[in-house]
This record gives structure tokens, sequence and C-alpha cells, in this order.
């Protein structure tokens, strides 16, 4: 949906938020034409039982976020600046959240380049972004983060405001139709929410401990706790979903997922229902162009949960990419 600007000072000492531990192996299924009941060993892929919400992905900052936000999203643009397809990956990730632009044209605060994370919270439709909330860690200087604050202001027909927070500054526009507070509270850090947060926004930022690291080696973490609102075909049973991308060799990434069910005989079932879900959407060329998505993709029962891993060589990326430009107009770097 976005990118953010702004400037981080080389003096802030980045804080990470730790990976939970990942149990050693799970009873998996080979990729193949195994059953959910089948017991092949797979390593759990690093993340895995990861967070889902805000609070878990950045600390105490995540929790100017919506509790109810139907999808979360982190992406992580240090992790795709030190990975070969992290440029790639952010390419697609901008044509496929629409608003991004909007909200900070990318032109004005290129993401890899100047940004260390994002995190986006609500619900990320054009259309419906009224209580979305984002925020994000920059890291150019305070000097080019007015330059970029003044012409965003003058893009968008806004008007700088003041929100009596000491050392915090902000302007207000209306972009998709809601009136949105900028607010920068501490340097490299911009926050943008309803104006009627503003003011709550700032107090809370101004203090709070925000890291300039997240979650090593994954470039993105998408979250839906509740599924049935995730975009994909998710089978039923499945009642929260977590995705995310690891940067696995420089010519290849990796695609994880986890979904709760209530306990493992609907997860069993589950594993099931999502293979013929996957193969039901694709056949012929395209069901040979998502191989590694589909029948070469590790699917497993572990408890309650199932798993997911699959590999997203550069081939398969570019050639989502070229996808996502063919169904959306008037994208930035898209071929006329």
């Amino acid at each position: 949906m976005l990118s953010c600007g702004g400037a981080a000072k080389p003096t802030i000492t980045p804080v990470v938020i730790p990976e939970q531990a990942s149990p050693p192996h799970a009873a998996a299924l080979d990729g193949g034409a195994a059953r959910a009941t089948d017991a092949t060993p797979h390593a759990m892929p690093p993340g895995s039982d990861g967070p889902g919400d805000a609070v878990g992905m950045i600390g105490e900052a995540g929790s100017i976020f919506p509790a109810d936000a139907t999808t979360v999203v982190l992406v992580n643009t240090a992790a795709m600046r030190a990975h070969p397809l992290g440029t790639r990956a952010m390419h697609l990730l901008n044509i496929v959240l629409v608003g991004w632009d909007l909200f900070m044209p990318v032109d004005l605060v290129p993401p890899v380049r100047d940004l260390e994370w994002v995190l986006l919270g609500g619900t990320l439709v054009l259309g419906s972004t009224r209580s979305a909330v984002f925020l994000s860690r920059y890291n150019v200087s305070e000097a080019q983060a007015d330059a970029v604050s003044a012409e965003l202001t003058k893009r968008l027909s806004g008007k700088t405001t003041k929100l009596g927070v000491p050392s915090a500054s902000s302007f207000a526009a209306i972009v998709d139709g809601v009136d949105r507070a900028y607010v920068r509270p501490q340097p490299g850090v911009l926050a943008i929410v309803p104006s009627a947060e503003g003011k709550r926004v700032a107090e809370l930022l101004v203090k709070a401990d925000i890291p300039g690291a997240v979650r090593p080696r994954e470039l993105a973490r998408m979250s839906w706790p509740r599924a049935a609102r995730a975009p994909l075909p998710i089978p039923r049973s499945v009642k929260s979903l977590r995705i995310w991308i690891n940067g696995s060799t420089n010519d290849e990434l990796t695609v994880a997922a986890e979904g709760e069910c209530s306990d493992r005989a609907t997860a069993l079932e589950a594993v099931d229902d999502l293979r013929a879900r996957l193969r039901d959407r694709a056949t012929g060329f395209a069901r040979t162009m998502l191989r590694s998505f589909i029948d070469d993709a590790a699917i497993w029962a572990d408890g309650a949960t199932v798993r997911y891993e699959a590999k997203l060589p550069a081939a398969l990326l570019d050639a989502f990419t070229a996808f996502a430009c063919m169904r959306t107009t008037g994208k930035p770097d898209c071929p006329p």
C-alpha cells in the first residue's frame, strides 16, 4: 500500500525483534502425490511459529495498529536490499499493493534504497483504508526527510499541522478519501494514521523503542488473523494464516506459510484440501509454470497447524511480476 520516507541517525542502535525458536522437525508431506496421513520428515522453515500481529513483529510501537486489522504486512526492505532478488521482490509487492504510490510515491522514496522496513495494518484495499495504519523506519537524513515531506505535502494538497507533542512534526492530507496525519515522532520514523489518531500516536511513538531492524532473513511477512479474509485458496477449516518470504540462495527465495486449525484431525484434512485447491486453480501451462508452488511444495500437518514451504526461483518471480503488470494499469515500471 505504502512507501514511507524520512531519516534514521547513524547513532541509533538497531533493536532486533528475535525470532521464535523453530521446532527441529515435523511430520510432513514430500511435495508429490503423498497424502496428509504420510509422515515424511520435513525441516521447519526459518521463521516458523512467528508473530501474526504488529506488536509481535516490531515490539511496543505495534500497539498503534488496530487490533482488528484485516491484514498485517511487514516489508523488510533492509533484507530486500541485501538479497540479489530483493529489488525484484519489492517491485512485485509495489504492483500488488496498488495503493503504495498513493500514500508515498516511490519516486520520492525508493523503498529498497531509503527504508529499513515498513509495517502496514488494516484493510489494505483502496476504498476501504479508513482505519489503516502505516509505520516505517527510514535511513535518509532528517534534512532529506524534510524535503520529501515538503514535496509530499505539496503533491497531496496537504497542510502543516501541530499536534502539541514536542519534537514531533506532522502534516495532514486527504488520501484515499480519508484525512490522514503524516507524523514524524522521532528521527528515522514516519507514521501515517487517521488524523483523529495523530496526537495519540505521536505521544506513544515519541517515547517508544522503535527497532532499526526486524526479523533477519525475512523479506516480507503477511498475516491474516481471520484466514477467510485472505485473497487465497485457503481451506475453510484454517482459522488464521501467516505467510512469509525467506532469502535462501542468491538465485532463489522460499515462501513459507502456517495456518491454524482447531485440532490435528482438522489440520490433516486441510492438507489434502489445500493440495486439491491448488491443483484445481492451475491446469495445463499454468500448472507447469507453478510446479514449484504446487507439485514440488511441501505441505504437512504439524499438530493443529498446516505448514507449507515452496521455492520461489528468479524466473517464477519475474513471471509473477509480468502477470501482475498485465492486470494492473498505471503502475510505475510496468510496461505501457
